[in-house]
């Protein structure tokens, strides 16, 4: 080794002599690009690995703009200083290699005079800074001295663990070659405990945390460790037999045989109770169920989800300070809107959801149908709880756009309970449950029934045909009849909220020297047409869908290659004022300034009927909840797991949560995250916890997954079928003939068979009768008239490949036999 340094120091030397001539700074362009930092990266050598005299040690820029790598040349200990050549033959572990290597600037950039320069292993990812032997504005000379590493043998190693009282030691045999072996001692560890079993010296209760010990057989040191308060576990909810995908969750008005109810295998999912201050528990009727809430909840949580009435300061202070010590986790909290302040001030609590009930209302306008959200958002909600008469099909369509989840209370008649399903309420609170189950059970067909049809989001507008993120391809998918367009937002350097994906302007735009599209002004990103270059930059390349794979295996415009520039959300908003259109605005900035300037836009021109907010950024999400509580917001995250101390760290195990302990486990796990937020469920469409996300929909849970694109149509007919709330496209087009509607009304016939066929609204409003579809008979009412359905089997195809079959069903009419 001592040889290997005195070569090393003599190559150095001598490298120091051949780059002289480089000593002295070169002229550069003038104004160039600085590069302030540069990291390489290079395969270590290892024992036994056979090097060529061609062969160059591997090694990559990682940060690679504006750089290039010269080929490195990999030089060995005592090679003759007459004649430096790379090095060949079998490397040796133990011994010390060197490479030397250069860095250039390409043209147009230089290296600031602090540059810092660091390499690493490229196995394991190890940083080490490192100081050129050369270095000016254009070019960095890096010698390096690394030894080559023992590859060691598994097999013919031993290891014995050093424990807290004994050593322990270390045996190890190259495989390349077997005749270096390393040996060593392991010290004693006074961490390297043996532990016994845990036992509990204080049990937990839903008031207080308990304790346990465990001590170590070897040193018999003893641990002690906080037990956390036993909680109960979420809901077991009762699924009534029906092919309806995602069937209305369906609620009762609670009367005195409720404790009764919850120990029955048939029973509805939540259950209504009012409360006074006292926390005595009452009946529909006010009859007293209980006088003691804690011993309520005990015998009714495990088989209903309570719902608990508040109607003053008083209720809702004895309620909030009682929830966490009583163990409940899954709840509502219900009042009126004047009251909003008051469901607020408990659902708050973790795992607590607001409802603001509005069965007052009877024909809501616009304004009253936003207050109604912007309300129910700010009560940290999501279910709306209207009346029959304001639950028609559109107002339900519209706040369902809107994130929110509508429930309504209905008569418990078949006709008044099946027009809500048909309607596509997410939910239904009655008096008698009984009644609303036996008509979700109606629905018992071969194939998947859908009375909620799932909404269609255009990811980015249509990528597949036009340019995303422009108001040609919001347009696009507008016109192809999405009900949403999601689209990226960011805040410009001078305060205007502009649309693009990235954070860097250089894939579609080809700006360099920036990081951040939000460094410049709006004006000066206007300036900056898309590119259509075919490299890895440009539209055709890096479009959402690349042209290749596009539609029509171009872009709309690539062949006159038009002139695309970024678009404004103000231009969005004014594009689409008026219409149906919801914007799904993802919220990309780290900058929380963008959030009022948003609101104010948004307010500036009366559209918060167009806008549904989502984001991954978990620190915009905490500034929207804690600053604008009223807003609709959704919560995007991957379904893999996220990085440690993320929030999202544990979601992706929502499905492994579930099969091992049970849907409502899984969906325990999910709202310790999203109730922060009060948000939706906005994940990736691969895997999202299926059976959770079910369980959810009686908790008033949406899902809104993304992004469907070619390649994946069986998991988009899978989950349209299983009725999400949403899903988001890449293929705006695909859902264009989806009939969404069937319009029914009374009618008179001899027979059922001579009733005029119904029409089907289709995705993009367009009108079609529907000559397959059969009226079922419901229920015969009197000799001359019948409760009447239209049913429809439709396919759901992908581009002309039908996927699957699925049921329809129009609202049901009344039949009068006529002579």
């Amino acid at each position: 080794m001592k040889e290997a340094a005195v070569w090393f120091l003599a190559l150095v030397l001598f490298l120091s002599i051949t780059v002289a001539c480089a000593e002295e700074d070169i002229a550069v362009a003038e104004d160039p690009i600085l590069i302030d930092e540069v990291s390489f990266g290079l395969n270590m050598p290892e024992c036994g690995q056979m090097i060529a005299p061609e062969d160059r040690p591997d090694a990559y820029v990682a940060n690679e703009e504006g750089v290039v790598l010269g080929t490195p040349c990999f030089f060995a200990a005592g090679c003759d200083m007459d004649e430096i050549t790379p090095f060949s033959g079998r490397v040796t572990g133990g011994e010390t290699y060197t490479v030397y290597l250069t860095l250039e600037a390409e043209p147009g950039y230089a290296f600031a005079e602090n540059v810092s320069v660091s390499y690493f292993d490229t196995e394991t990812y190890d940083d080490t800074a490192v100081e050129p032997l050369l270095r000016n504005h254009q070019k960095l000379v890096i010698v390096l001295a690394l030894e080559a590493e023992h590859v060691w043998d598994e097999d013919q190693s031993e290891r014995l663990e050093p424990t807290c009282v004994s050593a322990g030691y270390e045996k190890k045999v190259c495989s390349a070659d077997p005749s270096h072996r390393d040996s060593k001692v392991l010290p004693v560890d006074p961490a390297a405990h043996q532990w016994g079993e845990w036992i509990v010296t204080r049990e937990a209760t839903r008031a207080a945390e308990g304790e346990r010990v465990r001590s170590c057989l070897l040193c018999g040191k003893a641990e002690t460790e906080v037990v956390g308060k036993v909680k109960l576990p979420y809901t077991q909810v009762y699924e009534p037999d029906t092919s309806w995908a995602m069937a209305a969750t369906i609620a009762w008005r609670a009367d005195a045989e409720a404790v009764a109810v919850a120990g029955k295998d048939i029973r509805p999912a939540t259950a209504f109770v009012w409360l006074d201050s006292a926390l005595n528990v009452y009946d529909r009727e006010g009859v007293l169920l209980s006088d003691d809430l804690q011993s309520y909840i005990d015998q009714t949580v495990s088989g209903l989800i309570p719902a608990f009435y508040i109607r003053d300061a008083e209720t809702a202070a004895s309620l909030k300070a009682f929830l966490p010590d009583s163990g409940l986790l899954d709840c509502f909290v219900v009042s009126t809107p004047e009251h909003k302040e008051l469901v607020k001030l408990v659902a708050d609590l973790l795992h607590v959801r607001g409802m603001l009930d509005y069965t007052a209302v009877l024909e809501p306008t616009r304004e009253e149908l936003l207050d109604m959200i912007a309300s129910t958002n700010g009560a940290h909600g999501k279910v709306i709880l209207l009346g029959s008469e304001a639950a028609t099909w559109e107002n339900v369509r519209f706040l369902q756009k809107l994130a929110s989840t509508v429930w309504v209370f209905t008569p418990t008649d078949p006709r008044a309970i099946l027009t809500a399903y048909t309607n596509g309420v997410n939910g239904v609170l009655v008096d008698d449950y009984e009644a609303a189950i036996r008509a979700e059970e109606l629905f018992r067909d071969d194939v998947p029934t859908l009375l909620r049809v799932p909404l269609i989001i255009g990811h980015r507008g249509d990528p597949s045909i036009y340019v995303e993120n422009t108001l040609q391809s919001a347009r696009g998918a507008y016109e192809e009849g999405v009900d949403s367009v999601e689209n990226d937002i960011q805040l410009s350097r001078d305060g205007e909220l502009f649309i693009l994906h990235d954070d860097s302007p250089t894939r579609l735009l080809g700006i360099t020297g920036v990081e951040s599209a939000e460094e410049l002004t709006i004006e000066e990103l206007k300036a900056h047409p898309f590119l259509w270059e075919d490299e890895d930059v440009g539209i055709i390349a890096t479009n959402e869908v690349p042209a290749a794979q596009s539609r029509y295996g171009k872009l709309d415009g690539q062949e006159e290659q038009a002139v695309h520039v970024i678009p404004t959300l103000r231009e969005y908003i004014e594009a689409f004022q008026g219409t149906s259109l919801v914007h799904d605005t993802e919220i990309k900035s780290y900058d929380p300034a963008i959030i009022p300037a948003y609101k104010a836009l948004v307010d500036a021109y009366d559209a918060w009927d167009q806008f549904f907010t989502i984001t991954f950024n978990t620190a915009i999400l905490p500034v929207m909840y804690s600053d604008y509580p009223e807003m609709s917001i959704g919560a995007l995250c991957f379904a893999g797991p996220e990085e440690e101390g993320s929030p999202w760290a544990s979601v992706g195990a929502i499905d492994e949560i579930s099969q091992d302990q049970g849907p409502e486990a899984g969906l325990e796990q999910l709202y310790s995250v999203l109730d922060r937020w009060n948000a939706t469920y906005n994940p990736f469409c691969m895997a999202y916890g299926d059976a959770a996300v079910r369980a959810g929909r009686h908790r008033g849970l949406t899902v809104w997954p993304w992004t469907y694109q070619a390649g994946l149509e069986a998991i988009f007919a899978k989950d349209y079928l299983a009725g999400v709330a949403g899903l988001t496209t890449d293929y705006a087009w695909v859902a264009s003939d989806y009939i969404v509607e069937i319009r029914a009304e009374d009618a008179a016939a001899p027979d059922a068979g001579s009733l005029p066929k119904p029409q089907g609204i289709t995705q993009v409003g367009a009108s079609r009768t529907l000559a397959d579809a059969e009226a079922v008979l419901l229920e015969r009412l009197s000799d001359t008239q019948s409760l009447m359905i239209w049913r429809y089997r439709a396919t759901l195809d992908w581009d002309g490949e039908a996927l699957e079959q699925y049921y329809l069903y129009s609202n049901p009419f009344v039949m009068t036999v006529e002579e």
